[in-house]
């Protein structure tokens, strides 16, 4: 915009302005403009590393979590065994001096329902899935899961019984076999059998198999692929609660109703919280619940709130 504006006055009185005059306004403006954008990129950085630096900060001040194995209450190998969900006058926060990102919420989800949560930016949909792993500080309430209260479960076992497929897919720089199993936990036939499963022949267009480099983040993979792997992940885990964060959200129509084709059919008896900006992301719920600024102030059946 500079330089157009000082090339439009440049022509405006180009009987008054000499070649080199012209010349040398137009260069000065330009080195202006480089400049100006490197302030600026330079400005963006200095907030990212400042964001970077608060964090680290919190992580450095934050207290232990709770070690694994330090169980209040002796847990059975089954639990949770149906995935009922029960937030009883819940309250939490990030930190004490901000204001509470949930407030006393009360819900109670059953085995097998399929809620859906929707909400504006900071209105506390993430808050209220991420609370069931239990990444809050409680100010007040509890939240019960098959009717034992969470607080009470290691972070461990907690954590690892409950699965997410989130907006972002966390992929690695290793093998696809790696990335299907970190812990190593299944055979090379469980595993190709639970990719056939969800998709059949996928693993015939890559030369090498399961031992196929991905590349940062899988960026030699369709966004649909990527989904693809984090659900064959949750299908070999098989649990009874699915949290779905915006996990549709940058995609496009065909690659959403392949997903959710998917969810629908092998996560029929799961209970699963599904996070949506859109309406239309939450439609086929039993149940949707509205949040703003941390409180609830709808529920219902999708048909009853459209």
């Amino acid at each position: 915009m500079v330089i157009f504006l000082a090339s439009l006055i440049i022509l405006i009185n180009r009987d008054h302005i000499s070649v080199i005059t012209g010349a040398f306004v137009l260069e000065n403006c330009n080195q202006f403009v480089n400049r100006l954008t490197y302030l600026i990129h330079a400005g963006q950085r200095l907030v990212s590393d400042l964001i970077t630096i608060r964090r680290m900060h919190e992580m450095i001040d934050r207290k232990s979590e709770v070690k694994s194995g330090d169980e209040i209450v002796p847990i059975v190998k089954s639990w949770p065994k149906t995935g009922d969900i029960e937030f009883c006058n819940f309250s939490a926060f990030y930190k004490k001096e901000c204001k509470p990102a949930l407030n006393s919420i009360n819900l109670i989800i059953r085995s097998g329902e399929k809620i859906g949560i929707v909400g504006r930016t900071g209105s506390g949909k993430s808050s209220l899935a991420m609370s069931l792993m239990n990444f809050f500080t409680i100010s007040s309430g509890k939240i019960l899961v098959d009717g034992i209260d969470i607080s009470s479960i290691s972070l461990d076992r907690l954590r690892s019984e409950i699965l997410i497929i989130p907006q972002d897919i966390a992929l690695f720089s290793d093998t696809l076999r790696f990335n299907l199993d970190p812990n190593n936990e299944y055979e090379d036939k469980q595993l190709i059998e639970c990719v056939n499963e969800v998709r059949p022949n996928f693993l015939s267009k890559f030369t090498d198999g399961l031992d196929t480099e991905l590349t940062h983040q899988g960026l030699n993979l369709s966004s649909g692929e990527r989904q693809l792997i984090c659900l064959v992940r949750a299908l070999l885990r098989r649990k009874r609660i699915l949290i779905l964060d915006e996990a549709t959200a940058n995609m496009d129509y065909k690659t959403d109703h392949f997903v959710h084709s998917l969810i629908e059919k092998y996560f029929q008896n799961t209970t699963i919280i599904t996070i949506a900006h859109r309406l239309d992301a939450v439609m086929n719920c039993d149940r949707i619940i509205v949040l703003s600024d941390g409180n609830i102030i709808e529920s219902g059946k999708p048909r009853h709130l459209i």
